[in-house]
């Protein structure tokens, strides 16, 4: 071989290198417009979702009564004493009492001072836990009437996210508990979102319980009934007085033990009042909310999106669409956290009393804040 040839057969060498190098950069921008393609194609998908949602605070209504957001029960006749999850011993609440003329000189009942005093010293010497880890949501189930843009807080429960411990807490709140309203003094719990929305209740939440509550979730328990259906019906189990409640009203389509609710029935199971006592209805909320969840983390990817569609155009929040898509990427990475229940008023920490023709439950502030307190932040 001549010198002469020497070089054309170096340059001959490299040209494999060189193809090499443009097929590395071919898959390499192959690679890239398939990510972004899928970044892409997930942000659409995403947003379709979040648009599902309605958006922002839920006024109150100052002119409502009382008679538009509690109805009371009286029993005439003994009911059962019920344990709920919450470890509540549920007794026969009085009977209504005769509602006395009013005088020139009008008395502070000594129990509402009492629950007044209790309710400023917690105020003034406990202070509201602060932790990056905590994130504390209001859910609020409401009962709206036809015509009505508020309606009222039918169902209240704190869902509260603990990463320092894994957990979930789920808290039910009575609604008839006796709380101090901003601007408004002492009344039902409930009464403060028909009063002042949803952003008067959590302010009453956070002045009354001591708790910081970052944000809220709504769902109308009208529309509930979908949820519930697309998940397939939820798991329940019933007492023998909630089986024949039941079976008196839609036929006999339970039995008192284990059975499978459809929408309808579920809802109709967590609406039960009359047989007991609130105490044990927020217990049965409870039980449909946890059976829901466990029934839509058993579900297929598809099977989910189904379900998040059908719950979402339910749903009205103050949570940014962003900070929803965090919390619902939240929700996937704690899929596998225990779920932990608790109601408050915490047992032998009340007692039921009439005020202003309603039937009230008056607590120990100081009693129920430790035991919250200690269930959302250390349990």
């Amino acid at each position: 071989m001549s010198e002469s040839s020497k070089p054309t057969n170096i340059r001959r060498a490299n040209r494999p290198g060189k193809s090499w190098k443009k097929s590395i950069k071919r898959i390499l921008t192959a690679v890239l417009v398939v990510a972004v393609l899928i970044t892409v194609g997930v942000g659409l998908y995403l947003k379709s979702l979040t648009d599902l949602v309605t958006y922002g605070e839920i006024p109150g209504d100052p002119a409502y009564e009382s008679s538009e957001y509690y109805e009371s029960e009286y029993h005439e006749e003994e009911p059962e004493i019920t344990l709920s999850p919450g470890n509540i011993t549920v007794t026969n609440p009085p009977k209504r009492p005769d509602i006395a003329v009013p005088t020139a000189t009008p008395t502070i009942n000594p129990r509402v001072q009492i629950a007044r005093d209790q309710q400023q010293r917690a105020t003034l010497e406990i202070d509201i836990p602060s932790s990056q880890k905590v994130y504390n949501i209001l859910l609020i189930g409401s009962d709206r009437r036809p015509g009505e843009t508020t309606g009222r807080s039918d169902s209240l429960m704190i869902l509260s996210f603990n990463h320092e411990t894994c957990k979930i807490h789920l808290v039910s709140l009575m609604r008839g508990l006796f709380v101090n309203i901003p601007g408004r003094g002492f009344n039902l719990l409930n009464a403060a979102f028909s009063y002042g929305g949803s952003k008067l209740l959590r302010q009453t939440l956070e002045d009354n319980f001591r708790v910081r509550i970052d944000d809220f979730i709504m769902i109308d328990f009208n529309g509930f009934t979908q949820a519930i259906d697309t998940v397939g019906g939820v798991d329940i189990n019933l007492t023998r007085a909630e089986s024949d409640h039941l079976n008196r009203r839609y036929g006999p389509v339970t039995i008192a033990g284990s059975n499978h609710l459809d929408g309808r029935l579920a809802l109709a199971y967590a609406r039960i009042r009359k047989i007991d006592s609130d105490f044990s209805r927020t217990g049965r909320q409870r039980a449909v909310i946890q059976a829901l969840l466990s029934s839509a983390r058993q579900k297929s990817p598809g099977e989910l999106d189904a379900v998040i569609r059908a719950v979402l155009p339910l749903i009205r929040t103050n949570v940014s669409a962003q900070k929803l898509l965090s919390l619902g990427i939240d929700l996937i990475n704690t899929r596998d956290y225990p779920v932990s229940q608790r109601m408050l008023p915490i047992k032998g920490s009340y007692e039921l009393m009439y005020y202003r023709g309603s039937e009230v439950v008056r607590f120990d502030f100081a009693a129920n804040i430790a035991s919250l307190h200690q269930f959302l932040y250390q349990d």
